[in-house]
């Protein structure tokens, strides 16, 4: 057999198993992430959650707490200022001020709405071509990993900004804790706690707005950067 085609050959051979074993790969993943995917899709349907954030960075803390009930949300900022939306109206509300701020801007991520929690977990927004995409990425990786004797699924992903990780209970399929890794070795670490159909209508009831002062895009800091959130 003539060297050139036996090594060809070779080649061929050897490119198949590497597209084989990367396939096969990308499968696992894929039907994982979407296993996850499907029981955040029963969890969104419930349209009734409390979402308690804290976030520690060095030694600081913050704490957001976010409520959606029925077509209403709700996201209270550690400094008790909060943004509550309702049939696509968005205000910030500052009740010690007695201003009701409206927001316009369509970039503004202080709202929450139904799917809000399921966002913070990689791919979730994407389609299925995007899903496979993100299941495809070598620096996007699924594992399983015990805490305290309890299994959770962890996801990675890697980027040239920072190392994201983030573990999603196995049994409930929603986000547990995550954290973020810069470069330099910094890292914010996310610890949550949800709680599905237990949101009260008086914890999403505005106060009596009749003197508040109503302004507009002001660029209040909400004192929360949700790092994990897709757009």
């Amino acid at each position: 057999m003539n060297k050139k085609l036996l090594i060809a050959i070779c080649i061929a051979i050897i490119l198949c198993v590497i597209g084989l074993v990367y396939g096969s790969i990308t499968c696992v993943k894929f039907l994982r992430l979407n296993n996850i995917y499907k029981a955040l899709d029963e969890h969104v349907a419930r349209e009734n959650y409390m979402l308690t954030t804290i976030a520690t960075y060095k030694d600081s803390q913050t704490v957001t707490k976010m409520y959606y009930k029925n077509g209403i949300g709700k996201m209270v900022a550690a400094n008790g200022i909060y943004t509550w939306i309702k049939d696509e109206n968005v205000y910030v509300v500052d009740e010690e001020a007695k201003e009701l701020n409206l927001i316009t801007d369509d970039s503004f991520s202080g709202v929450v709405k139904k799917d809000s929690f399921a966002l913070l977990v990689p791919g979730y927004s994407y389609n299925t071509l995007g899903r496979l995409v993100f299941a495809g990425d070598v620096n996007n990786k699924i594992s399983t990993e015990k805490m305290g004797g309890v299994k959770y699924y962890k996801i990675e992903s890697k980027d040239e900004n920072a190392t994201k990780r983030i573990w999603i209970s196995s049994t409930m399929n929603y986000l547990v804790k995550a954290e973020i890794e810069f470069p330099n070795g910094e890292k914010i670490n996310y610890d949550y706690s949800i709680k599905f159909e237990e949101t009260l209508d008086s914890q999403l009831l505005l106060p009596d707005i009749t003197d508040y002062t109503l302004k507009s895009d002001t660029g209040i800091d909400l004192e929360v950067k949700n790092f994990l959130t897709e757009e």
